[in-house]
């Protein structure tokens, strides 16, 4: 089994403010959003392979930016993996979701929220104040499973911002 793990970090894009009476969770994105996701996409496929896995939030805005996500660096989109834990997540929360990632998985692109996706990044690079939407860090571990990347030294290998 593979030692090296990566790890991208995908805040979603620009979502639209909504409207009276649409629960947060159905807000869509942003026409701007949609051209953010495109954009850090094609930067993303430009100089990494697609993931193994994609996981993701279940809200619409999330979803929406990784479904252009996926189209983009030509990974199936039926194959995204859809987490309730993700949105409205704690910290504590995406390490879950990552510690039941198959070890046999080598990389893995996570779509989620502020300020969960900020404090995911920082606890590998300690520099980011504030994701902003749209943007995407990625980092490699060497370590031999999903459930020791907390504890484990990272190196950052990608960051795109919009």
């Amino acid at each position: 089994m593979a030692r090296q793990k990566h790890l991208y970090i995908l805040r979603h894009a620009k979502a639209d403010k909504g409207w009276p009476g649409l629960p947060d969770i159905d807000r869509p994105l942003h026409p701007i959003g949609v051209e953010e996701t495109n954009r850090i996409a094609r930067m993303f496929a430009s100089s990494t392979p697609p993931p193994d896995l994609v996981i993701c939030s279940p809200a619409v805005r999330t979803f929406s930016t990784a479904l252009i996500t996926c189209r983009v660096i030509g990974y199936e989109a039926s194959s995204i993996r859809l987490d309730g834990r993700i949105y409205e997540a704690r910290l504590s929360d995406l390490f879950r979701v990552l510690a039941d990632v198959d070890d046999h998985v080598k990389s893995v692109l996570m779509v989620g929220h502020n300020p969960s996706v900020t404090d995911l990044v920082n606890t590998f690079s300690n520099n980011v104040n504030h994701m902003k939407t749209g943007s995407l860090f990625g980092f490699g571990f060497d370590c031999p499973s999903w459930s020791e990347i907390e504890f484990s030294d990272a190196v950052k290998v990608r960051a795109f911002e919009p």
